[in-house]
């Protein structure tokens, strides 16, 4: 006769993020975050809101590491109403009534693979309308040290668009130089 697994196995010694570490991450659109990171670190777009919302913090998403201020999996969740009334946030890839497992077997504070991203104990989840971003604990201050940089370039090229910024001369000249060819 086999023994019945473990129901739930917690691993609590892992490099953590910092206070203002987090606090670097507050407000920053995660597509800002995916600039810095060099264009990744999304999961998977089926992954959306619940609701208008904007978390950062620790894995699996936590302010300051002390308590739960949102969800993010890759399955779905129920209890909309119920997530809503305590003022959750959650991302997901849908909602369904199913019942969820509550006996385990489950592990906290270990790897996990969620939407297509790899995330450890540690790493720093910022999410918001557009998706969810992970930031490994590795990366975090090179992360940060760009964060300027693209908030900058994003506020400029805004700012040209909005003045009727356009392309076409750079395609004229990728034309004239062969980096582009027209095929008809």
């Amino acid at each position: 006769m086999i023994k019945e697994p473990t129901q739930l196995t917690l691993r609590a010694k892992f490099p953590r993020p910092t206070a203002a570490q987090i606090a670097a991450f507050k407000d920053v659109p995660t597509g800002f975050v995916c600039d810095a990171m060099d264009g990744v670190g999304g999961m998977e777009t089926a992954i959306s809101p619940l609701f208008d919302a904007h978390i950062a913090g620790c894995t699996v998403v936590v302010d300051n590491c002390s308590g739960g201020i949102g969800f993010v999996t890759d399955s779905p969740m129920r209890d909309l109403v119920g997530i809503q009334d305590v003022g959750l946030a959650a991302w997901c890839n849908g909602l369904n009534p199913n019942s969820p497992y509550a006996n385990g077997p489950g592990c906290v504070g270990f790897d996990a693979s969620v939407g297509g991203q790899l995330v450890r104990g540690g790493d720093i989840i910022v999410a918001d309308i557009d998706g969810v971003v992970v930031v490994p604990h590795a990366r975090i201050d090179r992360v940060i040290a760009k964060l300027d940089a693209v908030r900058a370039a994003e506020t400029a090229m805004e700012a040209k668009v909005k003045s009727e910024f356009s392309e076409h001369s750079r395609i004229i000249q990728m034309l004239t130089d062969g980096r582009a060819v027209m095929e008809d």
